[in-house]
């Protein structure tokens, strides 16, 4: 209890060792508690699997510790790794930087928080550099709080995973930039997630969500990309409202296959390489898609693409697209129709939108059972 080291380098120089530099091991009997851990710098001089390593351990603080050269043994590795019923825990300002190879290792920090009390984790204000995930919260996290983090040249930057759901996990005001695959990953039927006011820049995908429930993806800006903005996959009760959109080389925002009871909301959505906003594979027959298309600002999609709108249903059912603005104003105009259908999309109820002023036209359908209705096109 209340360990709190000084300014301190503690660096490996044995041989290679699967276990972590600096290591707090309690017990379901005897729990560490209260502990302060900062002011250090571990060094695993690529020889060492972990650089700080707590299991059992509750109401503690990590901060101001650097971790560089932590190395990939039998796929594993990290920085920082807190879990087995870890709570309360707060690990703030640390640094995970990069040494020759480290980026091989599992994450940057990991969190795999089993705590069933009311005690929360937080991560804020740490750099993380150069790591297979940035930060990695993993199987039945809860109530873990990730923000205002800067995490660089990852493959992916914050994920989720873990075959029991994470919940009630606040992702926010983080800056995420050259994430290779996602910026930010959430799946593995994770749910109750807020993830809000990120800042996203190039990499692969912005935000991937697949398999979730219960998730607000809102008021991030996304910037580039290879990938989509956002892509939702297998998503129920699902919030995407408010997010910034630009310039990504595929859709802005992709709804697909099975997703039910999603809205997308007050979204702006600038120069998709594809769709700006894609809904596909969703509802038909007993099971309605429930989606709801309102108020976004879409315009100059296709900038990649020979046939691609601004908004667009394929295979959709049970949709409501309303008071949308989907136009192009580029000189040479690529967004072919500011809302179109496709496939055996029906029943969609399409009205209040202004379509005005695309390569093509405003509002194509297909959907012998569509409303359509008090547009401007």
């Amino acid at each position: 209890r209340g360990v709190n080291p000084a300014s301190t380098i503690i660096r490996y120089t044995g041989t290679s060792s699967s276990q972590g530099l600096l290591k707090l091991q309690g017990s379901s009997t005897n729990w560490i508690e209260n502990v302060t851990v900062e002011n250090m710098t571990l060094d695993c001089n690529l020889l060492i699997q972990y650089g700080y390593w707590a299991n059992y351990l509750r109401k503690a603080t990590v901060r101001n510790i650097v971790v560089k050269g932590h190395k990939n043994i039998s796929d594993w590795g990290c920085g920082i790794i807190v879990g087995l019923r870890d709570g309360g825990i707060t690990i703030e300002n640390c640094r995970i930087i990069a040494g020759s190879g480290s980026s091989t290792s599992i994450g940057g920090i990991w969190i795999t928080n089993r705590d069933d009390g009311d005690n929360r984790t937080l991560v804020t204000g740490n750099y993380v550099e150069d790591q297979n995930v940035g930060i990695f919260i993993e199987d039945r996290a809860k109530r873990v709080i990730v923000t205002n983090n800067f995490v660089k040249d990852c493959q992916e930057g914050i994920r989720t995973a873990g075959t029991t759901p994470c919940e009630f996990l606040v992702i926010e005001g983080n800056h995420i930039l050259n994430a290779s695959g996602n910026g930010i990953h959430i799946g593995d039927k994770a749910q109750f997630v807020n993830v809000t006011s990120n800042l996203i820049e190039g990499g692969g995908y912005g935000i991937f969500a697949r398999d979730l429930s219960n998730v607000t993806i809102g008021n991030n800006t996304i910037k580039g990309g290879s990938q989509r903005g956002i892509h939702l996959e297998s998503g129920v009760e699902v919030v995407i409202e408010g997010n910034s959109i630009l310039n990504t080389n595929a859709d802005g925002i992709g709804v697909l296959d099975g997703c039910k009871t999603v809205s997308v909301n007050s979204n702006t959505v600038v120069g998709s390489g594809s769709m700006g906003i894609r809904v596909h594979n969703v509802g038909g027959g007993s099971n309605p898609s429930n989606t709801v298309i309102t108020g976004n600002n879409v315009k100059n999609s296709a900038r990649l693409s020979s046939d691609s709108s601004g908004i667009y249903l394929g295979n959709a059912t049970d949709c409501i697209v309303g008071n949308n603005r989907s136009y192009d104003d580029q000189a040479t105009k690529t967004q072919e129709y500011g809302i179109q259908e496709a496939g055996s999309s029906n029943y969609n109820i399409i009205v209040g939108n202004d379509a005005r002023g695309n390569k093509i036209g405003g509002i194509t359908t297909v959907g012998a059972n569509d409303v359509v209705a008090n547009n401007l096109q």
